[in-house]
């Protein structure tokens, strides 16, 4: 998933608030006070952020995905995170979005668009936090995956549909992430892992 500046930021926040309210075009200015995201929690290995390559990510995709017709990296590298703290930029990006847009969760009814433009939101903020306290060339990896419901997954049914999902990278591996229903699993429990055909990051 393609990362932004610090510059590009207040852009994004606004046309995030667009896609969220279907608005053509904001009728005024309003300044607003964003909390502070939580602090950043890296995984080490041998005194250094534990990384790994978007070449080898994209390689051990196509190999163990062969029902992945689109994958899309954008980074070089990424770094690995805590699974806390994924579940924390999580929290942090739905709060902020319950405080802009409160009319979604009151009727549950989410835009098309809702599921991207959280996973480019919340892999943003994570990226601005890490360069607030690391100097490191990598990305937080938080990005979507599309996959056909085969199996049921919790409370989601095996109806055959197409879903959206987000995915991240922890120190216990990939974990997705249901917006919806909040529930999560690990990358390699997934029910419908082997029906995955799209991840872009």
């Amino acid at each position: 998933m393609k990362k932004i500046s610090f510059i590009h930021l207040p852009f994004l926040l606004m046309i995030s608030a667009m896609l969220l309210t279907g608005c053509a075009a904001p009728q005024q200015v309003e300044y607003i006070r964003i909390k502070r995201g939580p602090p950043p929690e890296i995984v080490a290995e041998g005194g250094e952020p534990k990384m790994i390559p978007a070449g080898f990510i994209k390689r051990r995709l196509r190999l163990g995905l062969p029902s992945a017709k689109n994958v899309v990296i954008h980074d070089r590298q990424y770094i690995y995170i805590t699974e806390k703290w994924f579940h924390d930029v999580i929290n942090w990006t739905e709060d902020f979005i319950a405080v802009q847009v409160p009319e979604l969760n009151l009727h549950q009814k989410y835009p098309l668009a809702y599921d991207e433009t959280f996973a480019t939101l919340a892999g943003n903020i994570a990226n601005i936090s890490v360069a607030g306290r690391y100097n490191i060339q990598a990305s937080v990896l938080i990005g979507l995956i599309t996959a056909k419901h085969l199996k049921s997954w919790g409370a989601i049914p095996a109806d055959g549909k197409k879903r959206v999902y987000l995915i991240g990278l922890t120190e216990k591996g990939g974990l997705v992430y249901d917006l919806h229903t909040r529930q999560s699993i690990s990358f390699d429990e997934f029910p419908n892992f082997e029906s995955i055909t799209g991840v872009m990051f």
